[in-house]
């Protein structure tokens, strides 16, 4: 599957050519509807020049190339987004070698980044805040509902709400624009005794999960065709700060934090704790998981990222911080749909992307000034998507060699600390949190 990004980028690049009447602006569904048949063309084109690559590299490889060691590339539809082939480290936990640090081209002066197709250009000029919530007190969490349709908001106030998610194909997005005032579908006082440090929803999105500095999960009902809330759980399953949590799938819940720093996996039909996986020494930050494979990833201040398989007490990999990462937490993980690469965000301003099939690492770099809190791929890892303390909001281009140098470029960005994004699961837009007490929804500008 194209990353939707590229699709609605090379839709609206082939607008100049189609006869549009450029004086109006085209809704994104129109453009969706009226340039279906080309995007089937290109990714037919695509899938036949990663056949061809893949025959060049059978036929010229002097290392006698495999087929059974072949990696998907993180790009489905890119031929030239190959990982070297190093021979895999076969250990349980693979130690880690810290490649030398390759510079980054950051391109955020003028806000535009390059997007190259089969004999196309184009320029994204701008992300766009099309809608902002405003709250009383810093917003910690974010999540959209598999649908895109409608995402939740945990904040220090204690309250959880769903909002409405804005119907692109009604929105015109232009670089003056002022943003506006989310539909609030639905709001639950005191959710918390605490503040709302991380929301889920289920594989289904009729369950949202939230933990809190009250030491409790909770998990309360969503009734969509209603837009309200339903009956909820309170689960006492941790003795800290819970400050992750996530779906493997529709009733089963992982989450994490302070305390005795162990992630839990707990049934939330029954309440009952199936697993608890011990294995950090500090608190527990950030949780991945891979549903299809049934494997997560947890990150901790411990500086380790530790994989784990849901039916193993201990963990299967692990990654330790050394070289420029030394000494910094896993703030922020992130696994690619493959899974085999793992994504990080540190507290010492560094990003970082692991082999996972070889257990090595393949290159950590610096794009922002402050911690990174969140970080993202897209739908198919295209692109990646970074938030940090120093109020901005960054993303790179995964398309190329990944590595070397990743193209850079700042999206947005906040009054105080991002501390979440979130991408859309369907459409080139993501969600932002800030200390500056507000939500907001972003949009492309683009100009074709």
């Amino acid at each position: 599957m194209l990353n939707i990004l590229v699709c609605v980028l090379v839709l609206v690049a082939g607008s100049s050519q189609a006869a549009l009447d450029t004086s109006s602006v085209a809704s994104s569904q129109d453009l969706y509807m009226q340039f279906q048949e080309q995007k089937r063309k290109i990714e037919e084109e695509l899938r036949l020049m990663e056949q061809r690559d893949l025959q060049w590299k059978e036929i010229q490889s002097e290392t006698g190339y495999d087929r059974r060691d072949a990696v998907p590339a993180l790009n489905l539809g890119s031929s030239h987004n190959d990982l070297s082939q190093t021979p895999a480290n076969t250990s349980q936990q693979a130690p880690v070698m810290v490649s030398q640090q390759a510079p980054v081209s950051d391109m955020s002066d003028d806000i535009s980044l390059e997007v190259e197709l089969p004999d196309q250009q184009i320029t994204i000029k701008q992300f766009v805040a099309v809608e902002t919530l405003e709250e009383q007190a810093p917003v910690r969490a974010v999540a959209f509902h598999p649908s895109g349709e409608c995402y939740a908001v945990g904040s220090n106030t204690k309250i959880l709400r769903v909002c409405q998610f804005p119907d692109m194909s009604k929105v015109t997005v232009s670089y003056n624009m002022s943003p506006r005032k989310p539909k609030i579908l639905a709001k639950k006082v005191k959710h918390h005794q605490g503040s709302i440090y991380c929301v889920s929803w289920n594989t289904l999105g009729t369950v949202i999960a939230t933990g809190s500095n009250d030491h409790t999960v909770k998990c309360i009902q969503w009734l969509s065709d209603q837009s309200v809330f339903g009956s909820e759980k309170s689960l006492s399953v941790h003795d800290g700060t819970v400050r992750d949590v996530s779906f493997l799938s529709t009733d089963q819940l992982l989450s994490a934090g302070a305390g005795d720093c162990t992630v839990c996996l707990t049934d939330i039909a029954s309440g009952s704790v199936v697993r608890r996986y011990k294995g950090h020494s500090g608190h527990v930050l950030t949780l991945f998981p891979h549903k299809e494979s049934q494997k997560f990833v947890s990150g901790g201040q411990d500086r380790k990222a530790l994989m784990w398989d849901t039916r193993m007490s201990v963990p299967v990999q692990t990654f330790q911080t050394a070289g420029s990462l030394a000494d910094s937490a896993f703030a922020s993980v992130a696994l690619d749909p493959s899974p085999r690469v793992l994504a990080s965000g540190h507290d010492n301003c560094y990003c970082s992307l692991y082999d996972l099939r070889q257990g090595r690492l393949l290159q950590a770099w610096k794009p922002h000034t402050d911690e990174v809190r969140s970080a993202r791929f897209n739908n198919d890892a295209t692109y990646f998507l970074t938030g940090s303390y120093d109020t901005t909001v960054k993303l790179m281009d995964m398309q190329g060699d990944i590595t070397q140098s990743l193209k850079t470029v700042q999206v947005a960005e906040h009054m105080d600390k991002v501390i979440q994004c979130r991408w859309h699961p369907l459409l080139p837009s993501f969600i932002t949190s800030s200390a500056d007490k507000t939500v907001s929804c972003w949009a492309i500008q683009i100009d074709d």
